[in-house]
């Protein structure tokens, strides 16, 4: 079960999946946002029971969420602002 809900984090924050258009800013700030709550929702009740959990499933967490989901830019980004990428980040700090 615990590799199972690693891949699913994994692959909802790190998608290799685009949508058949380019998000426009809005979109992307929103899909950055439930980016922001999922990290939220892993870092307030996840992480607390770190200690009761598979070490595996632990250190897969962690470096899925070092990698970072909203550190890099999406080529079609119509902003093409590191700013707005960095002041996202900062507002859901791990």
């Amino acid at each position: 079960m615990w590799p199972a809900i690693a891949d699913a984090i994994e692959q909802f924050l790190f998608t290799t999946s685009h949508p058949p258009t380019p998000l426009n800013a809005e979109e992307r700030k929103r899909h950055e946002y439930i980016d922001c709550q999922l990290i939220e929702l892993i870092r307030t009740e996840v992480l607390p029971y770190a200690s009761k959990l598979p070490s595996d499933f632990n250190k897969r967490i962690i470096d899925v969420l070092n990698r970072g989901s909203i550190s890099t830019l999406d080529a079609n980004d119509v902003l093409a602002s590191l700013k707005l990428h960095s002041t996202a980040a900062a507002a859901c700090p791990l």
